[in-house]
């Protein structure tokens, strides 16, 4: 028995995942699907808290997110809702990463950021 829980920890912790946090939220919408199971990450306000069913409150809450609203869309189906909620951490990206990705740097493109008015559309840029 001891050898299978050493095996079950070596095996957690190389499938590890870091996922980028940005003023306790995640930095943007994003959708995670696996099977007939889709997982939809939103940012949210700081205060708002996390917006989500126990399967989903669990991962949000271990990979330490404060204010995120959520949505599980198809089946509900615990194994499947964990695995998309995987892959939606997998999809993002974080402020450093996208700006590497579009060529422009980070100071640019989070002068303006505010989570409030990207989840509430009242960003003057984006209306």
């Amino acid at each position: 028995v001891p050898d299978a829980i050493r095996k079950a920890n070596d095996r957690a912790r190389k499938s590890l995942v870091k996922v980028p946090i940005v003023d306790g939220t995640v930095p943007h919408y994003v959708t995670g699907e696996f099977g007939a199971a889709r997982v939809i990450l939103r940012p949210a306000s700081p205060g708002t808290g996390v917006i989500a069913g126990a399967t989903v409150r669990a991962m949000l809450d271990s990979a330490g997110y404060h204010n995120v609203l959520t949505k599980v869309l198809g089946s509900n189906n615990p194994h499947n809702v964990v695995r998309a909620v995987l892959d939606a951490f997998a999809r993002l990206e974080s402020p450093e990463q996208y700006a590497a990705r579009v060529g422009k740097p980070v100071e640019a493109l989070l002068d303006d950021y505010n989570v409030g008015n990207r989840v509430w559309g009242t960003d003057p840029q984006h209306s």
